[in-house]
């Protein structure tokens, strides 16, 4: 296996593939909590094909994330940079 460049299309280049092809489902989510991108995996488990969703789903837009008080903990996850994961790493 080789290991991700350093530039950041060779890093994307790298875990595209890791991503698209994982067996578990994920999810990517811009900053303002919109969903960008989801597996096959992710899209196999809800039976939804991400591309044929009429409405960009949001976390923060989330009925039943807002009523159980999970919007909290979605804003403070999607606040953390690039920069303050590479230090906790």
């Amino acid at each position: 296996m080789t290991t991700p460049s350093t530039s950041q299309e060779g890093r994307a280049d790298f875990f595209k593939p890791l991503f698209d092809q994982s067996p578990f489902a994920m999810q990517i989510f811009s900053p303002d909590g919109t969903l960008l991108k989801a597996n096959r995996a992710w899209e196999s488990l809800w039976q939804i094909k991400l591309s044929e969703s009429a409405e960009p789903y949001n976390l923060f837009k989330d009925k039943q994330a807002c009523h159980i008080g999970l919007t909290a903990i979605f804003e403070k996850v999607l606040s953390v940079s690039i920069e303050q994961e590479r230090r906790i790493l």
